[in-house]
């Protein structure tokens, strides 16, 4: 995680960052010519509009956290976020994940399979996680994850998933024969 002592130090990066990483994005000059005017560092993470911020704590530059309204976040834009620094969970909304977003959070990071409403997702969510991290060789990580609460007699996302995993054993079984 970066950070910035002066003004000029954060545009230098910027300017960079804009050729690097959005060139061609909408507006980026926009947002660079606005920091050129703000007076020094602290009224530019301050006024820095939310949009931005977003970007700019994505590219691993923490002051921009100070102030950050973490309610502006989407559930898709939660899975990014949290690929990339996994230490944002404690502030993460965890009601905003669709399905969507947790089958692509649970491939890529599945220890958060603890944050999950696992009756959220159908079989065919499940198989999909399950192929995925088997490929990956870390189903046992998913696994490991869930709390005995999710795992209670009632938890129909939670046998989906074993059925799932036993259905991927299986298949497994097949291809050996």
């Amino acid at each position: 995680m970066k950070e910035f002592k002066t003004k000029e130090e954060f545009l230098k990066e910027l300017e960079y960052a804009i050729v690097m990483r959005f060139y061609g994005y909408p507006n980026a000059q926009n947002i660079i010519d606005w920091a050129k005017k703000q007076n020094d560092l602290i009224t530019i993470i301050r006024d820095c509009p939310m949009n931005w911020k977003y970007y700019f704590l994505q590219m691993g530059w923490k002051q921009f956290e100070r102030g950050f309204n973490w309610d502006y976040l989407e559930g898709c834009d939660w899975v990014n976020l949290l690929i990339k620094y996994s230490k944002y969970a404690g502030k993460c909304k965890w009601d905003k994940l669709d399905k969507w977003d947790w089958r692509e959070l649970l491939v890529v990071k599945p220890r958060f399979v603890k944050y999950c409403n696992l009756d959220e997702l159908d079989i065919w969510d499940w198989k999909y996680i399950v192929e995925k991290l088997k490929e990956k060789g870390r189903l046992t990580e998913l696994k490991d994850s869930i709390s005995d609460g999710q795992k209670g007699h009632f938890s129909l996302g939670y046998e989906r998933l074993e059925r799932a995993v036993f259905e991927s054993d299986l298949y497994e079984y097949d291809e050996e024969v």
